[in-house]
């Protein structure tokens, strides 16, 4: 039988199986978020209680954070750009989301981040973005990021009778 000689580099390890081989790492596993952008969700470690901040990851230190936009957002063609907030999360799951509402008679829009035991639903004159979900036992917190980057949307309406609705245009 022909063996060939598999070499691998540091933490990857190659096991002979006897039907071939099985190659796999072996080093330690990075268990921080390496995301660094807009809408980082991330614990305060200045609290004696968990909190969760959504700031701008490109900030190492909070407090320089507290003084930038978190992000920026473009919600039907207006250009918003949100602060940092923080959250008190309760024990249990939390969704954290930013809610964009439009102003049916005026077309503005605001945004306001919520935190709700639930996933957002739709509504009119609503676009609810999920940032990342947190899971709070105790003391320990842990955060699991969904938006990554910049937030782009559009408030779309709910019709009752949507050939109705084509009608009216």
């Amino acid at each position: 039988m022909n063996r060939h000689f598999i070499s691998a580099g540091r933490g990857i390890a190659v096991e002979d199986t006897g039907n071939g081989h099985r190659i796999h790492y072996t080093g330690p596993l990075e268990t921080s978020c390496t995301y660094r952008g807009y809408f980082l969700l991330r614990s305060d470690p200045e609290s004696d209680t968990p909190r969760i901040a959504v700031t701008d990851g490109r900030f190492a230190a909070l407090d320089d954070a507290a003084e930038s936009p978190a992000g920026h957002a473009v919600i039907n063609g207006h250009a918003l750009s949100l602060p940092a907030a923080w959250f008190s999360p309760p024990e249990g799951f939390g969704y954290v989301y930013c809610d964009f509402s439009m102003d049916p008679e005026t077309g503005g829009i605001e945004a306001e981040y919520r935190l709700a035991d639930e996933i957002p639903v739709p509504e009119s004159f609503h676009l609810k973005i999920l940032l990342g979900i947190c899971r709070r036992d105790g003391k320990r917190l842990t955060l699991y990021q969904q938006q990554h980057g910049m937030i782009y949307g559009f408030i779309f309406l709910f019709c009752k009778d949507p050939a109705q609705e084509l009608l009216s245009f």
